[in-house]
């Protein structure tokens, strides 16, 4: 999968892309996610994107969230609740991650206007990550809490 090889998720519309880790945090390559500027156009962009069966993404459009202080899983209304527009989707992440019997994760891996579909590449798990859908969200809508607020 190259670097500019579709298939192509990216979405006017507002829509996330959830991943949980399904490894332990430390489990995890440190350049798992870095980008590939350089190189052949037949490289990855990154070994993320490898794994999941496409290219290039936006990567400003990319939060994320882990336990920095344990390294460790932790339910997963812990790992979303900070990040951009949680409120809207919160609840409708937490019931399909139980439904796939998914209570904690050690990280969160989102991507904003990218409506990932598995259907399309076949893939819907890696060694690390395992997709957990692409939600609707409320561009209007806050974080489910304010990180700064609990920690300042």
């Amino acid at each position: 999968m190259g670097k500019y090889d579709g298939p192509y998720f990216e979405s006017g519309n507002a829509i996330v892309s959830v991943w949980l880790a399904n490894a332990e945090y430390n489990e995890i390559p440190e350049n798992y996610w870095m980008e590939n500027y350089e190189g052949d156009d037949d490289e990855p962009w990154n070994q993320f994107s490898a794994d999941f069966g496409f290219g290039r993404y936006d990567i400003n459009s990319v939060e994320n969230f882990f336990d920095d202080k344990k390294y460790a899983k932790i339910p997963i209304y812990d790992l979303l609740k900070y990040l951009s527009y949680s409120k809207s989707f919160m609840d409708t992440v937490i019931e399909k991650a139980e439904g796939m019997l998914l209570k904690e994760s050690s990280y969160a891996y989102l991507i904003y206007n990218f409506g990932y579909d598995p259907s399309v590449t076949g893939i819907s798990e890696s060694p690390f990550f395992t997709f957990l859908g692409a939600f609707e969200y409320d561009e209007n809508s806050d974080s489910a809490e304010d990180f700064f607020n609990e920690y300042t």
